[in-house]
């Protein structure tokens, strides 16, 4: 039996796969950006505003509106929200404390959330931001 050759091509391209890997970018956020000042996170779908919603680590980033969002809660994938889209975790009641509030920056950069529903529970933590309020514990 005769050994098989293997173009230039054939050897190649593992080795650019292996040489390459590390430089491709890790999976970013939302729709781009780093959430930094000079780098914000662009948010482009209603599931990427949701995820900053759900995303409390990024509550005090920068990001901005890329495009018009529909939150139509007749859409797939979304819903009507019960509390604002981006608001800290809260408790069943208000002695239990929140998590993060947002006091990051927010850009809409012209456009539009549209068909927004949010059917308010107790506590009033209506619209698109709840960015808070001191939370106290009665001794």
């Amino acid at each position: 039996m005769t050994a098989r050759k293997h173009s230039p091509l054939v050897r190649i391209v593992p080795f650019l796969f292996v040489v390459c890997l590390p430089n491709l970018s890790v999976h970013a956020k939302y729709s781009g950006g780093s959430g930094k000042a000079d780098d914000s996170y662009q948010i482009a779908t209603a599931a990427g505003l949701i995820a900053l919603g759900e995303t409390f680590a990024d509550y005090d980033k920068y990001s901005i509106l890329i495009a018009d969002i529909d939150l139509d809660p007749k859409l797939p994938g979304r819903k009507v929200f019960d509390k604002a889209v981006i608001a800290p975790r809260v408790g069943d009641d208000f002695l239990n404390p929140p998590g993060t509030d947002f006091t990051g920056h927010f850009d809409g950069k012209g456009h539009a959330i549209k068909n927004l529903t949010i059917s308010g529970g107790p506590g009033g933590y209506l619209g698109l931001f709840w960015a808070g309020m001191e939370w106290r514990q009665n001794s």
